[in-house]
């Protein structure tokens, strides 16, 4: 069920990571292809330890997955190696720092609260603090600590500024 509203994510290793989250890296590569094209949350690898470890670290769009050359070497920061896919990633934005459940391959972003510790579908359209659940933001809004949640004019808003569109 929390697969359903989570968006997409994929795990990156430092110090691509950090290079991407400073829009000094804008392709990925990888060994794999992926025909999926669309807004991921790139989180940092728990290993090598890092600022991103085991959180989100930004919102990209990825737009294209194609064979990497020689010329893709600069904004790859890496050389060209055998097997090598560019994953082409534009309109880099930086993501709140949630903790999220690492996988392999592209899956869906489970953050984990950071008062109760449960698990919670991570998405940018998500109201209050992107750290919690909705459960405990609920709480804190009725307390007065967070604000409440956004009109459709402001989900849009941060849609557009979050994917570019």
């Amino acid at each position: 069920m929390l697969d359903t509203f989570a968006m997409k994510a994929l795990s990156i290793k430092e110090p691509w990571i950090s290079l991407i989250a400073k829009r000094k890296k804008t392709i990925e590569t990888r060994t794999w292809k992926t025909n999926y094209r669309g807004t991921l949350v790139l989180v940092g690898s728990k290993k090598p330890e890092g600022p991103y470890s085991g959180k989100a670290a930004c919102f990209v769009r990825l737009i294209d997955c194609r064979p990497m050359t020689k010329d893709d070497e600069e904004a790859a920061k890496c050389e060209l190696y055998g097997g090598a896919w560019a994953w082409v990633l534009e309109h880099i934005r930086l993501a709140p720092q949630a903790r999220i459940r690492g996988r392999l391959g592209i899956y869906p972003a489970i953050g984990i609260c950071a008062d109760c510790e449960e698990d919670y579908p991570f998405n940018f359209c998500f109201f209050g603090d992107q750290t919690r659940c909705q459960k405990c933001n609920e709480r804190l809004l009725k307390e007065g600590k967070v604000f409440g949640r956004a009109d459709g004019d402001d989900v849009l808003k941060l849609l557009k500024e979050v994917t570019g569109d």
